[in-house]
């Protein structure tokens, strides 16, 4: 029996995806009526709804990204979706330097078309038409890059590719630190502001906008907040409002709790949102020490 497997055919794909290629192109042709929008909880307890595939399109999606996508070698300053590295390790890059600027892409994944996506797969990876359309299909949702995705994050990384070369060469020629975390671009250094204007430009050609509120040059006497992260000093941390209301929020909590008030769902689930957010924001001792003033009031979160 012949086992072997053409490279870049419909059989490797079904191979290397470790799925029968029958139904590759079943959920490639009914992609679309295979997401659900479902609300997830930020980290202020705030309800986002989030497109969330089945269970075997997802399936399919996580061993695109982790077969065809993480391989592929992106710029040293990404550092979303890069085993290893995270908002927090991003805005550790920015430590103690004069200034910050920052950039951030309007509406990131919509902007991010099926067109984009099938370059990358039949441009960087190198695929016939046929596959690169089957997986164009199989990762995108009405034409761009769905917010829930398995694959998006790394497909946006590839399309962003040649925006982050242009981005390294203005930050050698200004003497910068820089670096991406999904849609956030930042600079550290002296000459922050001179990077804005080219890094619009860089977007723009690229076929992206630029959230302008979003758009700013923090100098010495402004706080340097990179990624959620206050960066002006030796160490990167959450910025004190921030912590603090979390320690508000658990007081709230205790205090309701011990006048024999009831505590509404909600607010619950807000204070385990916030617990998580310090926990994955560089503060995991503040959250077990506020858990544990909950435990000693009786409180289970």
């Amino acid at each position: 029996m012949n086992t072997r497997v053409e490279h870049y055919s419909d059989r490797w794909l079904s191979f290397e995806l470790l799925h029968p290629r029958e139904r590759l192109q079943i959920l490639a042709a009914t992609a679309n009526s295979r997401y659900r929008q479902i609300r997830h909880r930020d980290k202020n307890g705030k309800l986002r709804p989030i497109i969330d595939p089945s269970a075997e399109l997802k399936f399919v999606q996580r061993s695109i990204r982790e077969k065809l996508l993480l391989p592929i070698p992106l710029s040293l300053i990404v550092y979303s979706d890069v085993p290893g590295r995270s908002a927090v390790l991003n805005a550790q890059q920015h430590l103690n330097q004069a200034s910050v600027a920052s950039v951030d892409i309007r509406r990131c994944y919509p902007s991010m078309t099926n067109a984009m996506v099938f370059r990358v797969f039949r441009g960087t990876l190198g695929l016939g038409d046929s596959l690169a359309d089957l997986l164009t299909r199989l990762t995108t949702l009405n034409g761009h890059l769905p917010q829930g995705a398995p694959t998006s994050g790394a497909l946006a990384n590839l399309i962003l590719s040649p925006v982050d070369l242009v981005l390294e060469g203005v930050a050698e020629r200004l003497g910068l630190t820089v670096t991406r975390y999904v849609d956030n671009i930042d600079f550290s250094g002296v000459r922050t502001r001179e990077a804005i204007l080219p890094t619009i430009a860089a977007l723009q050609r690229a076929g992206f906008a630029v959230g302008r509120k979003k758009v700013f040059n923090a100098g010495y006497r402004s706080p340097h907040i990179v990624t959620g992260q206050l960066v002006d000093g030796g160490t990167a941390r959450l910025p004190r409002n921030k912590r603090a209301n979390v320690r508000a929020n658990v007081d709230e909590i205790i205090c309701r709790y011990e006048a024999g008030l009831p505590n509404s769902t909600k607010s619950i689930n807000r204070l385990r949102g916030r617990l998580q957010y310090l926990r994955t924001q560089g503060h995991p001792r503040d959250a077990e020490r506020l858990v544990g003033c909950l435990l000693a009031a009786g409180i289970t979160i």
